[in-house]
């Protein structure tokens, strides 16, 4: 109260002065010393100026709509002893402590012992976008150090809040494209038309999420970004999202969620059902025996690979039938074996667990096998049927049907034939670590070589004692040779199966 009185009585003897003087800058950026809390700034030794009364903002409201104009009346008191002379401004800062000048007056002089009024105004500001900003009041002696105008006695404040918006208008959904089923394996792509329907330009981000529904909270399991800079108003933009390679399981659910959000606003949400499918294979219809789909078998040094690359259970009743016909006059060892969902021994994925038996024709069908099957030996020629069905629950995913063949031409000796004085007994088999091997006491084998079905040489053991072992933990599951050597020739071989 002393204060205002003080400065009450000074009135009746000294005139308000109020020197507008020339406009020393509007709307433009200003370098503020302003620390990272954004509270204070350099204090001078001595308070030269403080507030007479608070900060007054029109439109009351303290919402001002985009671009449009406001201002703020101050009364600014000297309490120094000595007149003031010099730039009085006011000053926007957002959250990051960026001043922006509103309007400032130079060559502003406020008497000692007194208060001037001063209007601080702008018909609008197209660099202030949608958020919260605070207007403090400074001034400076030499335009380059700023001080804060302190708060007044007893409550006036240099500080006023105040929010910039873009009215009730939104962005808008113009159009809207999105695959609801995908193919397995393959891209979803969505298409989102929007429309700036505020008075504002924005910088958007479009989230497009698909998400887990049966976990709590939603768990997000594929997502794409897409930005959206300096959307103007009353303007259209495309952005366009793609998730790839969707691998999740046939005929489940998933959702769909798009997430608009406008920065510094908040977010609208669309959400839609997507199913995922598998589109038939190149090997349909082979869904029964006599519509079973052939597969070749092109040997290289009496071994062939087979395989039935790009196979699938598309629905949950696929059942498919593979055959492959080995000519005679060769006696033939077949390995098979699926990798899917569950057992993979080739390093890739595959999204369907099933099982598998085979048929010779005019025979019955052997049990069915979840991974690796008995091997067929001694197999003179003919057609072979391999039958492939889903697992239960299953309702759809990739497979792979593989068969490992070797052959020997009628007449010549068996793989597996040693001689009288290198009779060699190899067990287990299949093998999981290690092979035991024993040898008879007359046996000349002094060396075995290991190769994989393609013929490649694995490793060389040296035969060190009549029982041997041959690790093959490092081998991954397949068919393989044991090749007995003797210092003069081969003394035999035999194949052996990893698991």
């Amino acid at each position: 109260m002393k204060l205002k009185f003080l400065l009450a009585l000074s009135l009746i003897v000294l005139t308000p002065f109020l020197v507008k003087g020339q406009i020393k800058s509007e709307n433009q950026p200003i370098s503020v010393d302003i620390n990272a809390e954004g509270k204070t700034v350099k204090m001078r030794k001595a308070i030269y100026l403080a507030l007479y009364n608070d900060l007054v903002m029109t439109p009351s409201s303290k919402s001002v709509t985009y671009n449009t104009g406001f201002s703020i009346d101050a009364e600014i008191a000297n309490l120094g002893d000595e007149p003031f002379v010099g730039i009085v401004a006011m000053f926007i800062m957002d959250g990051n402590t960026i001043g922006r000048l509103i309007k400032g007056w130079e060559n502003f002089t406020i008497p000692a012992s007194t208060y001037a009024p001063v209007t601080f105004d702008t018909p609008g500001m197209p660099e202030l976008t949608m958020g919260t900003y605070e207007t403090a009041v400074l001034y400076s002696t030499d335009g380059n150090s700023w001080y804060y105008v302190n708060d007044g006695y007893p409550y006036a404040t240099n500080r006023i809040s105040f929010n910039i918006t873009c009215g009730s208008n939104k962005l808008g959904i113009e159009s809207l494209s999105v695959d609801t089923v995908v193919v397995q394996g393959g891209n979803l792509e969505m298409s989102l038309g929007l429309k700036n329907n505020t008075i504002c330009p924005h910088d958007v981000v479009v989230y497009c999420y698909i998400v887990e529904e049966s976990a709590s909270p939603y768990k997000i399991i594929y997502s794409d970004t897409n930005f959206i800079t300096d959307f103007q108003p009353n303007s259209s933009n495309i952005s366009v999202c793609q998730i790839k390679n969707i691998d999740f399981s046939v005929g489940d659910d998933h959702r769909l969620s798009i997430v608009i959000h406008l920065i510094g606003v908040g977010q609208d949400i669309y959400s839609r059902y997507i199913s995922v499918i598998l589109e038939e294979d190149k090997y349909e219809p082979n869904n029964t025996l006599e519509t079973a789909a052939e597969l070749s078998a092109n040997f290289s040094n009496n071994t062939a690979i087979v395989t039935s690359e790009g196979s699938n259970i598309h629905a949950s009743d696929d059942v498919d039938y593979y055959k492959i016909r080995l000519s005679t006059g060769y006696d033939y060892t077949i390995m098979s074996q699926v990798h899917d969902s569950k057992n993979s021994g080739n390093d890739k994925t595959y999204t369907c667990d099933v099982e598998f038996d085979i048929n010779t024709i005019g025979s019955f069908w052997t049990s069915k096998y979840d991974f690796q099957a008995e091997p067929i030996s001694d197999y003179k020629g003919g057609t072979l049927i391999f039958r492939v069905t889903p697992r239960y629950g299953q309702r759809g995913g990739t497979y792979l049907l593989e068969l490992a063949i070797t052959r020997t031409p009628n007449g010549e000796p068996a793989v597996n034939d040693f001689s009288e004085n290198n009779k060699v007994k190899i067990y287990p088999n299949p093998v999981t670590d290690f092979a035991e091997i024993a040898f008879s006491e007359t046996s000349e084998i002094d060396r075995i070589n290991l190769f994989d079905i393609l013929g490649r040489l694995i490793k060389t053991i040296p035969v060190t004692s009549q029982t041997m072992q041959i690790d093959m933990r490092d081998c991954p599951s397949g068919v393989y040779v044991l090749q007995m050597k003797t210092d003069k020739s081969t003394a035999g071989q035999r194949k052996i199966l990893k698991q």
